[in-house]
């Protein structure tokens, strides 16, 4: 089990308000590696927050994954199939997730075509948009 968090905050925010964010919490959740990114805007500040711990592969793959476009990601579930996002064995979910959502044209569809159970925060870095949510059936918790 993975944990993911965010955090938006709208208005000022002083440096050592974000410096503060407790880990602890969340590192609960995933105990191999836990990470953070911090994306601050003209009067907003994002904090994303992954814990993760490793079931499968090889590596531990950090939360959140950011792209060289700036887009974020934190992802947690597992893609068992479906025609929007092909993982092959060994490879990272998230990553390959991350890499379909830069691409796609429409979020909502690649998300419909996504097979398992999943809870996800995805920062659009091009258009400064924030989307969330989880699978149909609700299998991970967004709390």
């Amino acid at each position: 089990m993975c944990g993911i968090g965010l955090q938006l905050t709208v208005g000022d925010v002083l440096v050592h308000d974000v410096a503060s964010w407790d880990l602890t919490t969340l590192h609960r959740r995933g105990p191999d590696a836990t990470a953070q990114h911090v994306i601050r805007g003209d009067r907003f500040v994002l904090w994303l927050a992954g814990a993760v711990l490793r079931l499968r592969g090889p590596d531990v793959v950090l939360q959140p994954q950011v792209d060289a476009l700036g887009n974020a990601l934190l992802f947690n579930g597992e893609i068992f199939g479906g025609d929007a996002v092909n993982v092959q064995p060994g490879e990272s979910d998230t990553r390959q997730l991350l890499e379909a959502l830069a691409c796609s044209t429409s979020i909502p569809a690649l998300l419909r075509g996504v097979h398992g159970p999943w809870a996800f925060a995805y920062w659009h870095a091009a258009s400064q948009t924030l989307w969330y949510g989880r699978d149909p059936l609700g299998r991970r918790s967004l709390l």
